[in-house]
Order: structure tokens, then C-alpha cells, then sequence
């Protein structure tokens, strides 16, 4: 919910839906194919399967991980699936600088 505040204030960023969990997440990713997926690690600093699932339910969608972790808590194969990390110890002004940065937008 805090995200979705944060882009309240950045009118050129659509929110095209806020997903309940993953179930949701990827049936919402598939029909609606966005640009970029920002995410959370759903609890594990490791497993990066439900990253596979969103590259598979959009394949040209950016991955953010937006995470209460350490970026060095991260597992390397997370880390590697995902285009880009951003801690929650950061404002909104990385997680929107990043996202303009992998769409191409400045």
C-alpha cells in the first residue's frame, strides 16, 4: 500500500494493479502484460521461483525486487533473475528512479 502512495505523487507511472499474492499476481501479470513487475521476495531471501513464474506469465516485463532485505541477504540466483533489487531502507525516489531507468524513461 505504501507503494501504491508513493506513485500517487508520479503521474507519468500507472499502477495497473496491486496483487493480494502471487495467484493473483500472476493472473493480473498475464492478462495485463505491464512493463515492469515490481515485487516483494514473498518471506524468502533465496527462492527465486516466483520470479521464474512472473517471467513466464510476462516475458518482456522489467522484475524489481522491492524487499526488506539487505541486497546482500539475497541469494545470488535472485538476484539474478530480477532486473533490478531496491531496498525498503530507500525512498520512493529509487524505486521510481529505477523503474524509469528500465523503461527507458528519464
Amino acid at each position: 500500500m505504501l507503494a501504491r502512495h508513493w506513485f500517487e505523487d508520479h503521474g507519468d507511472l500507472e499502477i495497473v494493479h496491486s496483487a493480494l499474492g502471487i495467484r493473483d499476481a500472476l493472473e493480473h501479470v498475464r492478462a495485463l502484460q505491464p512493463e515492469v513487475v515490481v515485487t516483494d521476495t514473498f518471506g524468502s531471501s533465496t527462492d527465486p521461483t516466483h520470479l521464474g513464474w512472473l517471467r513466464e506469465a510476462a516475458p518482456a516485463a522489467a522484475l524489481v525486487i522491492f524487499t526488506g532485505y539487505r541486497e546482500d541477504q539475497l541469494g545470488g540466483e535472485l538476484r539474478e533473475m530480477a532486473d533490478a533489487v531496491v531496498t525498503k531502507q530507500h525512498d520512493e525516489r529509487e524505486l521510481v528512479a529505477t523503474i524509469r531507468r528500465l523503461t527507458g524513461d528519464r
